[in-house]
């Protein structure tokens, strides 16, 4: 009986040893995969062309929460939408990826700006969290009044130079 022992100890003892390494594996994954926004795609929802933001306060890093502000009701239908990707030359990368993609809607009027992050078995969801799980998936936000701002900024700049509204 005592020569079982060691074994029954030495199972859990492999399991933790496995459950740490692939641990360490993936948390150096997601760290070396982190790198700058270079560019934010937003595509109007009316099927317009979409615009290019390549420089400004708007490139916010994804990983962070610099432009999720608190959680909201969903804005209503009138306001304008785009489809946002964010493109991230990630670390020890030279090609730059798309790594996570939105909904934002602004209200041309008064600036106020919503984000809205997509839901288990939506488009994109298994995109983003695959890049950052933030736990309130599905849900709408306000958008960080300063990142809006940026945005708005790069919306109007780029429709004056297109001659677009």
């Amino acid at each position: 009986m005592h020569s079982l022992e060691p074994d029954v100890l030495e199972e859990p003892m492999r399991s933790t040893t496995a459950a740490v390494v692939v641990l360490c594996a993936a948390t150096g994954i997601t760290l070396a995969a982190k790198g700058p926004t270079v560019k934010l795609t937003m595509a109007p929802t009316t099927g317009a062309p979409p615009i290019h933001i390549t420089a400004g306060d708007s490139l916010v890093h994804v990983w962070s929460d610099d432009f999720l502000g608190p959680i909201a009701v969903e804005p209503g239908a009138a306001l304008e939408r785009y489809q946002m990707a964010f493109h991230v030359l990630p670390n020890r990368s030279r090609d730059v990826q798309v790594m996570y993609v939105v909904t934002y809607a602004r209200n041309t009027a008064t600036g106020e700006s919503f984000v809205y992050l997509p839901g288990r078995g939506e488009e994109y969801y298994w995109l983003n969290v695959s890049t950052i799980l933030r736990g309130h998936e599905g849900r709408w936000h306000r958008a960080v009044p300063k990142w809006a701002d940026a945005v708005n900024k790069g919306l109007r700049d780029v429709a004056a130079q297109h001659g677009r509204h």
